[in-house]
């Protein structure tokens, strides 16, 4: 089981010692000192997710190329390190060879690490033919709960077998 710990050099608070425990769940948390002073915690959290909804349109074609556009909301229940649910609204450009280009929002509300909240993330990735991958940067200023202040990125990945993700996050 992943440990949290103090990192390396951090100072630590009159009356706390630097000891390694065991993280109350399978995520890797590291306390880090920010230039403030305060202590930040630095997770990674993985799983996978469960596709409950999917919903897609045809903006338009492109007639050139034999390609299209659309526009797709797919519903997530997350299994794993987060309790909760995701949405990801995306815009697809398809190629003629069957992959594809995707840019969109992927808005996750669930609970991690004893917090509970919102982030919503850019989603920037595409599709091989195989396997869809996406790569997330976590927007400031659309967070809420216990992730108002929460800072980060992450990865998905999505073959027709499973789809998984992969957070970092700093609360």
């Amino acid at each position: 089981m992943p440990r949290s710990r103090i990192t390396e050099g951090a100072s630590v608070p009159v009356g706390v010692r630097p000891t390694e425990r065991a993280h109350p769940l399978r995520v890797r948390a590291v306390l880090t000192r920010c230039v403030t002073h305060s202590y930040v915690a630095a997770m990674e959290l993985k799983g996978q997710m469960r596709v409950t909804s999917w919903q897609e349109d045809e903006i338009r074609p492109l007639e050139a190329t034999g390609s299209k556009v659309t526009r797709a909301s797919i519903g997530y229940q997350l299994i794993g390190d987060v309790d909760g649910e995701a949405v990801s609204d995306v815009v697809m450009c398809s190629r003629p060879d069957g992959t594809a280009v995707v840019v969109g929002l992927w808005t996750l509300t669930g609970s991690a690490a004893g917090q509970a909240g919102s982030v919503a993330f850019e989603a920037i990735g595409g599709y091989d033919g195989a396997t869809a991958t996406a790569q997330l940067r976590l927007l400031s200023g659309l967070s809420s709960g216990g992730f108002a202040a929460a800072r980060g990125h992450g990865t998905t990945s999505a073959t027709r077998e499973k789809v998984e993700y992969v957070l970092h996050l700093e609360l």
